[in-house]
Formats: C-alpha cells, structure tokens, sequence
C-alpha cells in the first residue's frame, strides 16, 4: 500500500515536472531572439556566447522534460533538472542581489511582468521536485512504476500544468511564430 502511494507521488512528480520544462522549452523555442538578450542583460555571459547559452537551455529543458515525462533514465534526467534548477536559480539570485536588472524572468519565453523574488521561490520549488524524484529513483532502483495507474497520474498532471500555463500565460502564448 505504502509503495503504491509513493509510485502515485512520483508519477504525480514527474508529470509535472517533465511538462513544466516542455513548456518552458517550448516556449524559448517560439521567442529565441528575446532569450538570447536576456542572457545578456543578465550579464552572465559574453554577447557572443549567448546564443549557445540559449540553445543549450532550451534544449536541456526539452530533453530533460521528455525523459522525465516518459520514464526514461528517471535517475540521471531528475539529478540533471536538479543540477539545472540549481543553475537557473543561482543565476536569479545573483542577478536580484546585484539589482541592475529590472526586465522579466523570462522562465517561460517573453514576459511582461518583472523578475522577482518570486520566481526564485517558484524554482525552489522546482528545485524540491526534482530532488523528490531523485530521491524516489534512487529509492526504485533508477525505473519508474510503469503500470497503467502511473501513466494516468503522468498524464493527469501534465493536463493540470498545461491547463494552469494555459490560464496564466494565455492562450496566444502558445501560438509559434515561425518566422523567428
């Protein structure tokens, strides 16, 4: 009984987590020009390594969402979002402390609304996600539960995400623009 209701936590983890870092791919992927200036402002790298910077974290958050959201390598997929969560919220912090920023976080692509410390809380957050799983696969033996209940609970909590990024990005964010 114990161990269905942890498979159930961790299905329910890993839904979430894998389709919150689609979407956040997704949508870096649909505004890559306004990606590459942010990293720029936020002075973390030099204008010309930018753009690699750029696609590496989109692409990092695209392939680490899949193998989470499939079950793949759960071990190392959920050990690279916490080393990636620890990155992204390090450059956050380190770019709130010095204070000469004042544009948007951009998590999900372009944003009007203005970094924060909220959004430090929100990787945080993230953050405990993906140490869950990776305290859960290590718990399971690096496989997760593959049993019908399991992919239910993945595919009930990527609808939740999706439908609440839906609701709080709205619905033309996720209208790509191919031109870009």
């Amino acid at each position: 009984m114990a161990t269905d209701l942890v498979d159930t936590y961790l299905a329910l983890l890993r839904g979430a987590l894998g389709s919150i870092l689609v979407i956040a791919g997704l949508f870096k992927i649909n505004d890559r020009s306004s990606m590459r200036s942010l990293i720029r402002a936020f002075g973390i790298t030099s204008e010309r390594l930018s753009r690699r910077v750029a696609t590496a974290t989109t692409i990092a958050e695209l392939v680490l969402g899949v193998a989470l959201l499939t079950g793949v390598a759960t071990r190392v997929a959920s050990a690279a979002a916490v080393l990636l969560l620890v990155v992204f919220t390090g450059v956050l912090v380190s770019v709130l402390v010095k204070g000469n920023y004042s544009g948007p976080c951009g998590c999900f692509g372009a944003s009007k609304r203005p970094l924060g410390w909220i959004d430090v809380g929100g990787n945080l957050g993230l953050l405990a996600f993906a140490a869950l799983l990776l305290l859960g696969a290590e718990w399971r033996g690096g496989q997760p539960p593959r049993d019908a209940q399991s992919w239910t609970v993945v595919a009930l909590a990527m609808i939740t995400v999706v439908a609440i990024t839906m609701c709080s990005q709205g619905l033309s964010a996720l209208t790509f623009d191919v031109d870009r």
